[in-house]
């Protein structure tokens, strides 16, 4: 009956960041999404944390706590785990690649032995943080607080 203006209307594309609080499942749905939100209640069942160690890639991590969590050897690409709080988390031998950490608290973290590659570090958070033996290639470290 009306015509629409097209012009007035705003552009609604859909943000990944308005579902935050969406629950995540690792079946057909994780197939089709191209970026999965992960929240803390998904490391309570061991279930969904072995499957997510293998599913790392390309996700988005929420804003919120992962204490003392194993990341050991997983292969991440295009992660992201900004303003997450990672106090002690263990990425020892991880293959981590694009990754962002901007303003992430890492402290008493575990990168030994990791293959860092064009990672963001900018504004992290660093105390007791270990990288030895850590091959950190282009990776952008401005303005970190190491205390």
């Amino acid at each position: 009956m009306f015509k629409k203006n097209k012009k007035n209307l705003p552009n609604r594309k859909k943000d990944p960041f308005l579902e935050l609080h969406k629950k995540v499942s690792f079946n057909e749905d994780y197939k089709r999404a191209k970026r999965t939100i992960i929240t803390p209640s998904l490391f309570k069942d061991k279930k969904n944390k072995n499957e997510l160690s293998k599913m790392i890639s390309n996700n988005i991590f929420r804003e919120d706590e992962y204490y003392n969590l194993s990341f050991c050897k997983v292969k991440a690409v295009k992660t992201v785990f900004a303003f997450c709080d990672l106090r002690g988390c263990d990425f020892s031998e991880a293959t981590l690649s694009k990754c962002d950490f901007s303003f992430a608290d890492l402290r008493d973290c575990n990168f030994s032995n990791a293959v860092i590659r064009e990672c963001s570090f900018r504004h992290a958070r660093f105390k007791n943080t270990i990288f030895s033996g850590a091959d950190d290639f282009l990776c952008d470290f401005q303005g970190v607080i190491l205390n």
